[in-house]
């Protein structure tokens, strides 16, 4: 996979991940659209667990905390924690 194609992919994972965790919709409330993003594409872009996060994206319900593995759970956590109270 060469690097254009590897990039596409995270960003899809990534994109993926977002919206299942529900961290997409209070991206934006957090304040942290640029700089957030760019942190987060940089964790996922050096992830070697693209075979596993495409098998959780597949089974997980939405709304699902972020899996274990992935490195940007801790910032999809922070993200989601005050959805309740949105």
């Amino acid at each position: 996979m060469g690097l254009f194609e590897k990039v596409v992919s995270h960003l899809d994972l990534m994109s993926r991940m977002m919206n299942r965790t529900g961290a997409a919709q209070r991206l934006h409330a957090a304040g942290e659209i640029e700089s957030g993003i760019r942190s987060a594409m940089a964790r996922c872009s050096g992830c070697t667990d693209e075979k596993a996060c495409s098998e959780w994206l597949a089974h997980a319900p939405q709304d699902s905390a972020p899996p274990a593995f992935c490195r940007n759970s801790a910032f999809f956590t922070r993200l989601t924690a005050g959805r309740e109270h949105a």
